[in-house]
C-alpha cells in the first residue's frame, strides 16, 4: 500500500507496472507519470495533498473515495472494478477537487449477488471526459444508482452497456454533452436514471440494439440514432430534433405506475426516419400510458 504521510512528493519515472493492496493519501504529492497501476481490494482514498495521474492507466478492485485534496486523472483509462456480494458505494467525491485529465473513468463492478447496487454519490455534480458504465460478472439484477441531486457531466462520449435486467438508477442523471453509445444491454427496463443530451453541437447515440433508461433531447442542433434498433424506458423531447433509428425504436417499462412514455414540447421535432415506434407499457391492471406532444406527433409504422 502507499500512505503519502509527509509533505514530500512520490514520483514514478518509469512506464513499470505497479500493483498495490489499497492507496491511501492524506499529504504530499503522487504523480504516477506513465505506469500501470493496480490497486486491490483495499480501494483508493485521497483525503488531502494532490494526486497527478499522467498517462498512466489504473485499475482499482475497491471502492474509490475523495475526501479532500486535489486529483488530476489520467490521460489513459482508470478502470473502477470492486468485487462486492453487497450493496455499496463504489465511487464517491464528497470534498476536494476533481479534474478528468481528458482520459476515460469506466466503471466494471463484479456483483455477484442478486440485487447488489454500485452507488455514484458526488458533490452535486462532476464532470468527465469519457465515461462507460458496464459489469462485470453479474446476477442479472444488478443496478447502478446515481444519488439524489446528482449530475454526472459527460463531454466526451458516454458508453453504456449493461447486460440482463441491470438498470441505470435515478435520481440523478447523467448530462451528455457528446456522443452517446448504448451496447447490446437491454438496460431500459426498470431504469429510473435519466440520460440528457444538451450537447452544444448536434449529437449521436451510436447503438447496437441495447437500451438506455429515460432520454432527454435537449440540443437545438438535434440528436441522431445511428443504428437498426434502440430501446428506452421514456423519451422527453425538450428542444430540437430527435432522428430515429431506421429499424425499431422501442420504449416502455414494466413496473406499476402511470407515466408519459413520449412527451414532446413546442418547437421540439420527432423525425420517424421511416423506422419503427414500438410502445410496450406496462404490464399492470389500473395504469396509464400516454403519449403528451404540444401539437401533433408524426410516425411512420407505431406498433402498440
Amino acid at each position: 500500500s502507499v500512505l503519502a504521510g509527509y509533505s514530500g512528493s512520490i514520483v514514478n519515472t518509469s512506464s513499470s507496472t505497479i500493483s498495490l493492496s489499497s492507496f491511501t493519501m492524506n499529504f504530499g504529492s503522487f504523480y504516477a507519470t506513465g505506469s500501470t497501476i493496480t490497486i486491490g481490494a483495499g480501494g483508493f482514498r485521497l483525503s488531502s495533498g494532490t494526486f497527478t495521474g499522467g498517462t498512466a492507466n489504473m485499475t482499482i478492485n475497491g471502492r474509490y473515495a475523495i475526501s479532500g485534496g486535489a486529483y488530476t486523472s489520467t490521460s489513459g483509462t482508470v478502470m473502477i472494478s470492486p468485487t462486492s456480494a453487497a450493496s455499496l458505494t463504489g465511487f464517491s467525491v464528497t470534498g476536494g477537487t476533481f479534474s478528468d485529465g481528458n482520459g476515460t473513468i469506466s466503471f466494471l463492478p463484479v456483483l455477484g449477488n442478486c440485487s447488489t447496487d454500485l452507488t455514484i454519490d458526488v458533490n452535486t455534480s462532476i464532470t468527465f471526459n469519457n465515461l462507460t458504465l458496464g459489469l462485470g460478472a453479474h446476477c442479472g439484477s444488478n443496478d447502478f444508482n446515481i444519488s439524489t441531486g446528482d449530475t454526472l457531466i459527460v463531454d466526451g462520449t458516454l458508453t453504456v452497456n449493461l447486460p440482463g435486467d441491470a438498470g441505470l438508477m435515478g435520481p440523478g442523471q447523467i448530462d451528455a454533452a457528446g456522443p452517446v453509445v448504448v451496447g447490446t444491454g437491454l438496460s431500459r427496463v426498470l431504469s429510473s436514471g435519466k440520460v440528457r443530451m444538451n450537447g452544444a453541437s448536434a449529437q449521436t447515440i451510436t447503438t447496437s440494439g441495447g437500451g438506455l433508461p429515460v432520454l432527454e433531447i435537449d440540443n437545438t442542433n438535434g440528436v441522431m440514432v445511428s443504428g437498426a434498433n434502440l430501446e428506452i424506458r421514456k423519451l422527453i423531447l425538450t428542444n430540437g430534433t430527435f432522428t430515429a433509428p431506421t429499424g425499431t425504436l422501442s420504449i416502455g417499462m414494466q413496473d406499476a405506475a402511470s407515466y408519459n412514455l413520449i412527451s414532446v414540447a413546442a418547437g421540439a421535432i420527432f423525425a420517424h426516419n421511416n423506422g419503427t415506434v414500438e410502445l410496450q407499457p406496462l404490464q399492470d391492471c389500473g395504469f396509464e400510458s400516454i403519449i403528451n406532444a404540444d401539437t401533433s406527433i408524426t410516425f411512420y409504422n407505431l406498433k402498440l
